[in-house]
């Protein structure tokens, strides 16, 4: 038995034999669809943002550093610029994930001015709205059957946990393997 955990843990560990080791398949529980791609050498792509690579680079010299994504620059792929970060599941092969937004507020000021400025109705996010409280919308919102962005980030961040304890689950994936 104890000659078999030392072998499992050389290939565990060697980098030749690390490539065949099985991958799990993507998991993103929340956010922009098409955010995230998987990257090689245990490593995730993120859609660039410059004001996310800056946080990103200030927390490579912080206090925090261990407990963050290492986080190795930007990179071109397909013609779309992306942040590279460590990917934290790369050595499991079945894992749990919990999508936890932290903060206040989980939207940036720029992406409400954004919306205000060329104010667009939303069916979808009307429905997102009423499948959690059909009491929500206005009478105005219910006969036009949408809302606009901000009015729906700004409500959403007011059902959840986000104003009143500074964080939310976004989601939870039990991996079938743990249970």
């Amino acid at each position: 038995s104890k000659s078999w955990r030392k072998i499992k843990n050389m290939v565990h560990w060697s980098p030749f034999v690390m490539s065949f080791k099985k991958k799990y398949p993507w998991i993103q529980l929340a956010g922009h669809a098409g955010s995230f791609k998987a990257a090689a050498n245990g490593r995730i792509l993120k859609k660039h943002c410059e004001l996310e690579q800056r946080c990103l680079n200030r927390l490579m010299n912080d206090v925090l550093k261990p407990y963050v994504p290492a986080y190795h620059g930007d990179v071109v792929k397909d013609g779309e610029r992306y942040n590279q970060m460590e990917d934290l599941l790369a050595e499991f092969d079945s894992p749990c994930v919990m999508d936890c937004k932290m903060g206040v507020r989980t939207y940036l000021e720029e992406e409400l001015i954004k919306a205000r400025k060329k104010p667009s109705l939303r069916k979808d996010m009307y429905q997102k709205m009423i499948e959690v409280d059909p009491n929500a919308p206005t009478e105005e919102e219910n006969v036009l059957r949408a809302v606009t962005k901000p009015r729906y980030m700004q409500w959403r961040e007011t059902i959840s946990s986000t104003a009143t304890l500074g964080f939310r689950i976004e989601g939870i994936k039990v991996s079938l393997a743990s249970c």
